[in-house]
C-alpha cells in the first residue's frame, strides 16, 4: 500500500495577547535579562484577556526582571521595603494580617507591636516573592546552603526500592527550595 505523505501541523492560531507577549519577551530577550524568554519562544501567556489578569501577569513578570537583574544587596532591602510599603497600601490584607497575627498570639499582640508584626509579614511576603522569582537561576551549591535536610536516606531508599514516596514539609520559609534540591538529584 502507498502511504500518504503527512501533512505539517499548522501553528495554533494566536489569542490577541499573544503578539504582544511574543514582542514583550522579545524585548526582554535583547535586554539580556536573566530567565527571559529565548528568540521564538513566548512564553507563558497571560491569563483570559482581562485587564485585571494582563495587569497580575505583567507585575509577575516585572517582578521577577528585576529580581534577577538586581544584585542581592540591592534587592533583598528593596524587596523588604516594598513590603512595607503594600502593608501600608493594602488595608483589606493588613486588616487580615493583623486578625491572624491576634489569633495566632491569643490576643497578647497589640499595638506598636502588632504594626510591627503585620509589617514584617508583608516584608517576609515580599522577600519570599524574591527568593521564588531568583530560584530558577540559583547554582546547585547555593540552594543546597539554603536549607537542612535530615533524613534524605529514607526517600533514597523508599525510591529506589520502587515503593514511590509521600514527602511531607512543614510550611516554613520557601518550601519550592526543598522541590528544587530532591528536583536536582534526579528525583
Amino acid at each position: 500500500t502507498s502511504r500518504q505523505p503527512q501533512k505539517e501541523p499548522s501553528a495554533p492560531a494566536m489569542t490577541s495577547a499573544e503578539p504582544a507577549m511574543a514582542r514583550w519577551n522579545a524585548w526582554l530577550c535583547r535586554l539580556g535579562i536573566p530567565g527571559s524568554a529565548r528568540p521564538g519562544r513566548t512564553g507563558a501567556s497571560p491569563p483570559a484577556a482581562t485587564v485585571g489578569g494582563r495587569a497580575a501577569y505583567l507585575a509577575y513578570r516585572t517582578g521577577s526582571l528585576l529580581a534577577n537583574a538586581l544584585p542581592g544587596p540591592v534587592a533583598e532591602p528593596l524587596a523588604g521595603a516594598l513590603g512595607r510599603t503594600l502593608a501600608v497600601a493594602m488595608p483589606a490584607r493588613r486588616r487580615i494580617v493583623a486578625r491572624n497575627l491576634r489569633r495566632a498570639t491569643d490576643g497578647t499582640l497589640e499595638g506598636a507591636g502588632l504594626h510591627r508584626g503585620v509589617s514584617q509579614v508583608f516584608s517576609s511576603y515580599a522577600r519570599y516573592w524574591l527568593e521564588l522569582f531568583r530560584l530558577p537561576h540559583e547554582p546547585s551549591g547555593t540552594i543546597d546552603r539554603r536549607f537542612r535536610v535530615e533524613g534524605y536516606e529514607h526517600l533514597r531508599r523508599a525510591l529506589e526500592g520502587g515503593r514511590g514516596a509521600i514527602v511531607t514539609l512543614p510550611h516554613v520559609g520557601g518550601f519550592e527550595y526543598a522541590a528544587a534540591w530532591i528536583a536536582r538529584r534526579g528525583h
